[in-house]
């Protein structure tokens, strides 16, 4: 299966990582679903995520 955050790796999360290293996976994950609430991909993370 391909990673559905794949595609806002190095524009959204990368930065975001760069500004303060300690963000925590659940923090990352909310903030692209505010930013993006409409993607589906944001739905199979989430669901991905509660697997492991």
């Amino acid at each position: 299966m391909a990673d559905p955050l794949e595609d806002y790796y190095v524009n959204e999360i990368l930065p975001l990582l760069e500004k303060d290293r300690a963000l925590q996976a659940v923090t990352l994950l909310r903030h692209l679903q505010s930013e993006h609430p409409l993607d589906r991909n944001m739905s199979i993370a989430v669901l991905n995520v509660s697997e492991n």
